[in-house]
């Protein structure tokens, strides 16, 4: 297959599986829409290069399933972890307080470069980020298949650049925060599948993510711990 094609497929596929997971981490009612699930499992299918999320995709499906039973504990749920912050949803509540000026403006800076702008929540919010991957991967896929070299090449790079900088440092510290507190297993395991997503395309990338492993305590001006996962 012509490799033009396969790279505008595969980041295609990429913008649809950040959009259907920015989607069902945007409320308790999305995060039960059994068919999002079934999607991701196909186009992880489909797609090859991410074949290996869609086992977990079909089991948060059933599970997403039995859950709707009962919605309100679901609300409940979404309410203490993501409302309440038992679980912070926001990349800036995992580092040093004295960064967290500077690092809003950066991540402010990457959806300006494209012409972005958070919906209703803080550009730090794991939807916004999960949204902007979508967004600059969708334009990665129009550019390729247009034969754009350079301007595809330019939303791979910033791809890359905000995996290494903001996304792919804090989903690990997260879904391990979310697994501590929460009383169901519907979000921690979509924060691991949202994890899996990342850690494959900075394996794709040829990143070495240095990933955040402690929350940041409060007054601490050090950078929290982190380490290279492979």
């Amino acid at each position: 297959m012509d490799t033009q094609i396969v790279e505008c497929a595969t980041s295609l596929a990429r913008a649809e599986l950040y959009a259907i997971l920015a989607r069902v981490l945007a409320g308790p009612a999305q995060c039960l829409e059994t068919a999002l699930y079934r999607d991701f499992g196909r186009i992880a299918a489909e797609s090859g290069t991410y074949g290996p999320l869609k086992d977990e995709a079909a089991a948060l499906e059933s599970l997403a399933r039995d859950l709707s039973k009962d919605p309100r504990r679901v609300a409940q749920e979404y309410t203490s972890l993501f409302d309440k912050t038992k679980a912070p949803p926001y990349e800036t509540s995992y580092i040093p307080s004295v960064r967290v000026t500077q690092e809003l403006a950066d991540i402010s800076a990457f959806f300006r470069a494209f012409g972005l702008r958070p919906r209703g929540e803080r550009p730090d919010h794991i939807v916004s980020e999960l949204e902007w991957m979508s967004v600059v991967c969708l334009k990665e896929s129009i550019a390729a298949g247009n034969d754009k070299v350079e301007e595809a090449a330019i939303c791979r790079q910033a791809q890359a650049k905000f995996l290494q900088d903001h996304l792919g440092r804090w989903l690990r510290i997260y879904r391990s925060l979310l697994e501590g507190e929460a009383t169901i297993p519907l979000y921690p395991r979509l924060a691991g599948l949202a994890h899996a997503l990342v850690r494959i395309d900075a394996r794709d990338l040829g990143l070495e993510l240095e990933e955040i492993t402690e929350v940041a305590r409060s007054g601490d001006p050090d950078v929290p711990r982190c380490g290279t996962t492979r």
